[in-house]
């Protein structure tokens, strides 16, 4: 019965030691998981900057590009022309991007 007893004794001390070191551990992670979503939301707010200043140089480029072709071919060329460049440099973004997901 006594060895039963120190049995039971010897399994709580286990269970207790192993509660705490899964108690640091849990914070330890914890700690971990909040700055890697601090470093994740600060990149997706620089990200979302990046992209609408990008689509605003963009659009600002075409108007100009459009207005320097439209005084030279008209407006009909310089529509298609213009759009088909956009057009291949979108396919070149998204061939990049395939590129890189791909390693």
């Amino acid at each position: 019965m006594k060895r039963i007893a120190e049995l039971m004794v010897h399994a709580a001390n286990l269970a207790e030691a192993e509660g705490r070191s899964l108690r640091g551990v849990v914070r330890e992670e914890a700690a971990s998981a909040q700055r890697g979503l601090a470093k994740l939301g600060v990149a997706a707010f620089l990200l979302f900057g990046a992209v609408v200043l990008m689509l605003g140089g963009l659009g600002l480029a075409g108007v100009g590009a459009f207005r320097v072709i439209q005084g030279a071919w008209g407006a009909t060329a310089a529509s298609g022309l213009l759009g088909f460049a956009l057009l291949a440099l979108a396919a070149v973004a998204l061939w990049r991007f395939y590129e890189r997901l791909g390693r």
